[in-house]
């Protein structure tokens, strides 16, 4: 399988404003987000304990809402969540309040992955971005990673690409064009092309004091990755790691999560209806593609993601 490295996007230097913004509904990027499946962490949390890794603290970096936090705070005593954004973190701080209530140590900040001055040195086990480190600065950030990991520590970076509809090749064309044309100059970059890529545009650290360096794939070799215009499955009857079904109406609130929606909104207020014309067409589309093939249309679509992650282990 061919993995596709290559943007034609201009790899300008920007940042996350469009989730910093106060006017970011963050509620609604909770609730329409893809959900990690319990699998990915498995795998994760498999390669830490087989490394001698600790489970005392766990660091959630551009925690958003707090979903990885959370997953994972059965497994650690410790939990901190860090986001640049300060609604999103006043959203984790809700959502992670409850493991209180059974023991757990949280803490919430608003901070970056290049300066966590509010962690101490060589106290955080595992360190994990969900679709977040592709905003890093690097290599300041494994610089400060390196400085609060404890030894045998995990560095844990998951990603997922552009979607897809399953088993609809038009209309995951229509998203396709509609993501890289009209969107395609409100992406903020370098960030979009790096998530494209699954991160393997960024390098791994060449300094002294690391070691297992891995990128797995979502069938979990390395390096698989597919373009998702082209529609081609990684294995026949397989779906990727990360999927979801979804009703019609909760995909196009998916969609309208992106930074780049808000971005184009912002720009363009006139054309307040430029999301729902666009699904209202593709649905069309899709309804009558699964006519001709004698298929019963419904409100659901199974949504899915090219995803990977990225690992790393403190000596």
């Amino acid at each position: 399988l061919h993995f596709n490295t290559t943007t034609n996007r201009t790899k300008q230097q920007t940042n996350m404003a469009a989730f910093s913004r106060v006017s970011f509904d963050a509620v609604n990027y909770l609730a329409n987000r893809p959900v990690y499946p319990k699998k990915m962490f498995e795998i994760i949390l498999d390669r830490h304990r087989k490394g001698g890794g600790s489970f005392k603290s766990v660091v959630d970096l551009g925690c958003g809402p707090g979903q990885v936090a959370r997953e994972l705070s059965p497994y650690f005593e410790r939990i901190v969540a860090v986001d640049p954004s300060k609604p999103m973190i006043e959203v984790a701080r809700n959502e992670l309040s409850s493991l209180e209530k059974l023991g757990k140590k949280v803490e919430c900040h608003a901070g970056t992955a290049e300066n966590l001055h509010f962690i101490e040195s060589g106290s955080v086990d595992l360190a994990i971005a969900g679709q977040a480190a592709h905003w890093f600065k690097y290599p300041q950030a494994w610089e400060e990673l390196h400085r609060i990991l404890s030894s045998k520590g995990t560095v844990a970076f998951l990603a997922y690409s552009d979607h897809f509809y399953f088993g609809e090749e038009k209309i995951s064309k229509m998203q396709y064009d509609f993501t890289h044309g009209k969107l395609e100059k409100y992406w903020e970059q370098p960030g979009r092309s790096i998530v494209e890529s699954l991160l393997t545009e960024i390098e791994f650290p060449k300094t002294q004091g690391w070691h297992g360096a891995e990128r797995l794939g979502f069938d979990t070799n390395p390096y698989v990755h597919y373009e998702s215009h082209k529609f081609a499955k990684p294995f026949e009857g397989d779906l990727p790691l990360l999927h979801k079904v979804m009703t019609k109406e909760a995909a196009k609130k998916y969609v309208s999560t992106w930074s780049a929606v808000a971005n184009y909104k912002q720009a363009n207020p006139e054309d307040k209806d430029f999301l729902d014309q666009f699904f209202q067409e593709m649905w069309r589309v899709g309804s009558e593609e699964k006519k001709a093939k004698g298929e019963a249309d419904n409100d659901q679509v199974t949504v899915a993601w090219p995803s990977s992650i990225t690992l790393i282990h403190k000596d």
